[in-house]
C-alpha cells in the first residue's frame, strides 16, 4: 500500500496495534494463517495477552471437518498461561475438553457452549464447579439440565450474573418438567444473578 509516496510495511507497525488488528481473528485464523505471516505476527500470536478471550465461532461455509479444532482449542489455553478469561465454543467440542479448559483456567469469567454436539450437561457443570470466577455461563445443549446442575453451578460460582440456556429437545422424543426444580435452584443458590434466560426448543 502506497502512502505520501512510499510503501507501507505492515511489519512495521507497532506490535500493540498489530496485537489490536489480529485479535479480531478467530481462533483458526490466528493458529493456521495470521502466525505464518513473519516472525513478529508469530511473536505477537504467541504472547498470552492475545488469549484472554478465544472465539471459535467460524463462517458458515468453513469446513469443521478438515481440521482438529478441538486440538487448535487446547493449543490456544496453553498460550494463554493461565490468563484466558472468556472462552465461547461452538459446534465442537467434548467433556474432556471443558475440563482441559477448567483446570488451566481458574480465572475465566465468562464460558459459551453452543450447539457442541460432544459435550454433555454433566460435562459442563462439572467443569463450571472449578470455575469460582465465573460471571457469565451460556449453553445451549440436547443434554439434560436438571436442577442439581444448576445448584452446583450457583454454589461454586458465587460472582455469576448472566445464565443463558437453551435447552433442545429432538421432536417425538419425552420431556421432564423440571422447571419448578431449576427456579428453586435458582433462588436458593444465586442470590447475585442479575439476567437469566431459559428457553426450551423443539428441533
Amino acid at each position: 500500500m502506497k502512502h505520501g509516496g512510499y510503501r507501507r510495511n505492515w511489519v512495521d507497525l507497532p506490535s500493540e496495534l498489530t496485537s489490536s488488528i489480529l485479535l479480531r481473528l478467530n481462533i483458526h485464523d490466528i493458529l493456521n494463517n495470521a502466525q505464518k505471516v513473519c516472525k513478529l505476527w508469530r511473536r505477537v500470536c504467541q504472547d498470552p495477552s492475545m488469549w484472554t478471550k478465544i472465539e471459535t465461532r467460524m463462517s458458515k461455509n468453513f469446513d469443521v471437518w478438515k481440521y482438529d479444532l478441538e486440538a487448535m482449542c487446547r493449543h490456544a489455553v496453553d498460550l494463554s498461561r493461565g490468563g484466558l478469561l472468556e472462552i465461547n465454543i461452538e459446534d465442537f467440542g467434548s467433556d474432556s475438553l471443558l475440563s482441559y479448559i477448567a483446570d488451566r483456567s481458574s480465572n475465566l469469567r465468562r464460558l459459551g457452549a453452543v450447539n457442541c454436539g460432544g459435550i454433555t450437561s454433566f460435562g459442563i457443570f462439572k467443569a463450571v464447579v472449578k470455575l469460582p470466577l465465573l460471571e457469565e455461563l451460556e449453553v445451549v445443549t440436547h443434554s439434560f439440565i436438571s436442577g442439581d446442575h444448576l445448584k452446583a453451578v450457583g454454589k461454586s460460582c458465587p460472582n455469576l450474573r448472566t445464565l443463558m440456556i437453551r435447552q433442545l429437545k429432538l421432536n417425538g422424543m419425552g420431556y421432564v418438567d423440571c422447571g419448578d426444580e431449576i427456579a428453586l435452584a435458582i433462588a436458593e443458590t444465586m442470590h447475585g444473578l442479575h439476567h437469566f434466560h431459559f428457553l426450551f426448543t423443539v428441533v
